[in-house]
């Protein structure tokens, strides 16, 4: 059974790549147009944050965008939310213990 994939950018290059990738694996292919399956891909790749709600995912799709998602992604984000998860517990603290000294400039 095919799975089917949807692409939603406006990088030409990003789509080729895209497609290229999924080209390797047969049993994808591009989700068909202009058949009102609105939601029945299996993977939506996206260029920016996508353009629906995480809600109404089924547990066989996948997205290649969350919200917020610029916290893990951006080292002055991760290492914000570091902090943070540092200053929990003590337990925390210690786990953390592998991130090397970071400065966010020009705040430090």
């Amino acid at each position: 059974m095919p799975r089917f994939y949807k692409i939603e950018t406006h990088k030409d290059e990003v789509v080729r790549i895209v497609e290229n990738a999924f080209c390797r694996y047969k049993q994808y292919i591009e989700m068909p147009h202009g058949q009102n399956l609105k939601h029945t891909y299996n993977f939506y790749w996206s260029w920016t944050k996508p353009k629906l709600t995480l809600n109404p995912l089924i547990i066989f799709q996948r997205i290649n965008h969350f919200p917020k998602i610029n916290v893990l992604t951006r080292k002055d984000n991760l290492y914000r939310t570091i902090l943070k998860a540092k200053n929990r517990t003590k337990k925390c603290e210690r786990m953390f213990d592998i991130v090397p000294m970071t400065f966010i400039i020009p705040k430090d």
